[in-house]
C-alpha cells in the first residue's frame, strides 16, 4: 500500500508541475513595440483633451485575426513613431476583464477596431473609426488623410507642419506666408495620392527654420517654375529664388528624408541633433511584415484527446457572457433576439451541474422579460447577482485543460467555443423524442446568430457567416443533421487554417476524427462513414463523458477517454473557431506520464490481489478449519 501511495503522490506532483495558469489573456504588445499600453484606468487621462492625435487599436488577445494583425500594427507604430508629438499609437486589450467598462462605453463591437481620437477630444466622446483596410499602407494613408483633413477644417493644432500641397494660386507669392527665419523651402513633387511627401514633412516637424512642402502633378505652374518633369522629385528653393535640385538615393520616404538631412547638415542648419534622431534611415527601411515569433511554453497540463473538460466549458461560458455579450452598450433589435435565442439554447442544453442550469434559466427569463432593450452594464450586474444567488461562480483564473495551447495566444476561448457549440448540438440530439425540449431544432440557428452579433473577432464572424450561407445552414433539418453540419464546418475551418499564423505548432489543425480516435470513421480513401462519425461525435461530447476534474487532476480522466474510443494513441485535441484556432494536435501526455500510469495500475492490481488473499481468502479458510 505504501508503494501505491508514493506513486500516486509522485504522479499528482508531476501533473501539478506540468499544469500552469493559461487562462489569462496573452500580451500581444509591449512598450518596446512603440505603442502605449492603455487600460481602463489610464485611457481617459492619456487621450482626452490632449493636443495630439491618438490612433488606438482595441483588440482581443485570443482573437486569431488580432494575432495576425499585431505585426502590422507594430509596423505602423514604428513607422509613425518619429511623429509622436503629433500622433500617438496606443492599444487596449478588451479581453482583460478590467478593461470591459472602457470597451463597452466606447461601443467596441468587433476586433480589431481602429479608432482615431482628434486633438482635444472631449471626455465621453468615442472617437472616429479609421476608414482603412487593415494593411500597413492603408492604415498609414488613412491616418495621414485624417490629419490633413483636420488641418483643412481648421481643427489642427497650431505648430503642426502643413500637409496640404501647394495650389497653383500660391506660386506667385510662395514666400508670403513663410516666416523670415526660414531660408530654404524643400519641395517634394509627387503623384496625386502619394503619401511620401506627407511622411517626410512629419519626419522633420521638430527641425526649426526649415519648411518642407509638397506639390502634386496637378500643380503644373510650380513644376514649370522649378523645372521639374519627372516624379517624384526633390528641390530646394532659396530666398533669392535660386533652385537646387537634390537627387535622393532612392525614391522612398527613407531616401528623401536622407537627402533632406544631408543637405541640412551641409548647410549647418541642424542645431538640435535630437530633432532628427528618430527620422528613419535607409538602412532601417522596413521591408514588409515580419510574422510575430511563435513563443513556446514548456509548461504542460495533462489532457486527453477526445475528452471534453468541464473547466473549458465553464471558461467559455464566462467569457461569452461577461466579455462578449456584456461588452455591448445597448442590446436591442436583432441583437436582442439573438441573445434570447442563445440563452434558450444554453438554458436547455449547456452541460453543467444543477446550479448552473438554474443560473442560466434565471438569466434567460430576465432577458425575456426585459422589454425592447437592455444595457450591457445591467446584463453584467444580473450575471453577478444570479451567480451568487445560485452559487454558480466561475473563477476568472481557472485553467484551460483540453483547450490549453502551447502559448497563451493559442486556443483558449476560441477552442472552447467550438467545444461548447458541439456539446450544445449533441445535447439537443441526444434527447428522447417524447421528452424533447421545444426549440431544440434552433440550436444551430442560435449558434449562427451568436457568431453574427456577439463574437468579437470580426474576420472570424464574417468567415463563419459566409460558410453558413455556402453550406446552407438555414436548410438544416433534424437534430442529427445539426451535429453533422457543425462537425463538417469545423473541419472546413481546420483545412483553411492549416499552416496559418494562428495555428498552434504543438496542436496542428487536422481533419477529425483521425484513425487513432475512430478507426471505423473512414472508409476507402478520404471518404467518411457518416454514421460512424455521428456516433463518435455524440459519444465524445456526451454529457456523461465530460470530465469534471481540474488541471491538477486531469490525469484522472483516462477512463473517460477510454469510454469515447477504444484504442488509440494520445496525440490529438480539437482547437478553435472560425478564423482563429481550429483543431487537434499532438498529445500533451508524454511517455514518462504513460509509464507512471501503467506502473500505478499494475501495482494497484497486485495490492488488491494480496489484500484479497490476506483478508478474504485466508480468513474464510481459517473459519472453515475451526468449524470442523
Amino acid at each position: 500500500m505504501r508503494a501505491v501511495v508514493i506513486l500516486s503522490v509522485l504522479l499528482a506532483a508531476h501533473a501539478a508541475k506540468l499544469a500552469g495558469n493559461n487562462n489569462e489573456p496573452t500580451q500581444l504588445y509591449t512598450v518596446n513595440d512603440k505603442v502605449e499600453l492603455l487600460t481602463n484606468l489610464t485611457f481617459r487621462s492619456a487621450v482626452y483633451e490632449k493636443p495630439n492625435v491618438w490612433l488606438v487599436e482595441f483588440y482581443n488577445s485570443w482573437c486569431g485575426f488580432c494575432q495576425r494583425f499585431a505585426p502590422t500594427w507594430k509596423e505602423v507604430a514604428a513607422s509613425v513613431y518619429p511623429w509622436k508629438e503629433i500622433v500617438t499609437v496606443g492599444v487596449v486589450d478588451c479581453a482583460k476583464f478590467e478593461n470591459n467598462p472602457l470597451c463597452r462605453d466606447l461601443e467596441i463591437m468587433s476586433y480589431p477596431t481602429m479608432r482615431v481620437f482628434p486633438p482635444m477630444t472631449k471626455p465621453g466622446e468615442m472617437g472616429i473609426d479609421l476608414e482603412a483596410e487593415k494593411t500597413f499602407t492603408s492604415i498609414k494613408a488613412g491616418l495621414l488623410e485624417f490629419i490633413e483633413k483636420e488641418q483643412l477644417e481648421g481643427k489642427g493644432v497650431q505648430g503642426w507642419p502643413t500637409l496640404t500641397p501647394y495650389r497653383n494660386s500660391e506660386v506667385a507669392n510662395i514666400w508670403a506666408q513663410t516666416p523670415s527665419s526660414v531660408q530654404h523651402i524643400f519641395l517634394i513633387f509627387e503623384e496625386v495620392g502619394s503619401t511620401m511627401g506627407k511622411e517626410v514633412i512629419l519626419d522633420f516637424h521638430k527641425v526649426k527654420n526649415v519648411q518642407i512642402r509638397r506639390a502634386t502633378t496637378n500643380n503644373e505652374a510650380l513644376a514649370k517654375l522649378i523645372e521639374v518633369s519627372n516624379y517624384p522629385a526633390l528641390a530646394v528653393l532659396k530666398r533669392d529664388m535660386s533652385v537646387v535640385h537634390v537627387l535622393p538615393t532612392s525614391k522612398t520616404r527613407e531616401g528623401f528624408a536622407a537627402a533632406v538631412h544631408a543637405f541640412l547638415a551641409r548647410e549647418g542648419i541642424i542645431e538640435d541633433v535630437s530633432a532628427v534622431r528618430d527620422i528613419p534611415r535607409e538602412t532601417d527601411l522596413l521591408k514588409g511584415k515580419v510574422a510575430a515569433p511563435i513563443k513556446t511554453n514548456s509548461e504542460k497540463v495533462h489532457s486527453f484527446p477526445d475528452v471534453v473538460y468541464q473547466a473549458d466549458l465553464e471558461n467559455t461560458l464566462r467569457f461569452s457572457l461577461k466579455h462578449e455579450i456584456a461588452m455591448h452598450r445597448v442590446i436591442a433589435g436583432e441583437t436582442l433576439e439573438a441573445l434570447k435565442m442563445y440563452l434558450r439554447s444554453l438554458a436547455s442544453f449547456y452541460p453543467t451541474r444543477p446550479q448552473g442550469t438554474m443560473f442560466l434559466e434565471r438569466l434567460r427569463d430576465w432577458v425575456e422579460a426585459s422589454g425592447d432593450s437592455i444595457r450591457g452594464e445591467d446584463f453584467m450586474l444580473r450575471i453577478n447577482q444570479f451567480e451568487k444567488e445560485f452559487n454558480f461562480i466561475i473563477p476568472e483564473n481557472q485553467d484551460w485543460i483540453g483547450c490549453r495551447g502551447s502559448d497563451q495566444k493559442f486556443r483558449g476561448y476560441t477552442c472552447g467555443l467550438w467545444t461548447m457549440f458541439h456539446a450544445l448540438t449533441v445535447s439537443a440530439a441526444s434527447q428522447t423524442k417524447r421528452r424533447a425540449t421545444p426549440g431544440s431544432e434552433l440550436v444551430l440557428q442560435s449558434i449562427l446568430r451568436y457568431v453574427r452579433h456577439f463574437f468579437g473577432c470580426a474576420g472570424c464572424s464574417k468567415h463563419f457567416q459566409e460558410m453558413a450561407r455556402n453550406r446552407n445552414l438555414e436548410g438544416v433539418r433534424g437534430l442529427d443533421e445539426a451535429v453533422m453540419w457543425l462537425w463538417e464546418a469545423h473541419n472546413v475551418v481546420n483545412k483553411r487554417l492549416k499552416g496559418d499564423v494562428t495555428e498552434d505548432p504543438h496542436h496542428p489543425k487536422i481533419q477529425f476524427p483521425n484513425v487513432l480516435s475512430c478507426s471505423s470513421c473512414k472508409v476507402e480513401g478520404e471518404e467518411w462513414d457518416r454514421e460512424q462519425v455521428l456516433r463518435y461525435v455524440k459519444e465524445r461530447y456526451a454529457k456523461n463523458n465530460i470530465c469534471n476534474q481540474d488541471a491538477d487532476s486531469a490525469h484522472m480522466c483516462a477512463p473517460v477517454a477510454e469510454n469515447v474510443v477504444a484504442l488509440r494513441q494520445l496525440d490529438q485535441r480539437t482547437n478553435f473557431f472560425d478564423d482563429e484556432n481550429a483543431q487537434q494536435g499532438s498529445s500533451e501526455f508524454n511517455y514518462a506520464d504513460i509509464f507512471l500510469c501503467v506502473v500505478l495500475y499494475l501495482v494497484s492490481a497486485v495490492v488488491l490481489v494480496l489484500g484479497y488473499y490476506k483478508f478474504i481468502y485466508r480468513r474464510g479458510y481459517k473459519m472453515k478449519y475451526n468449524v470442523n
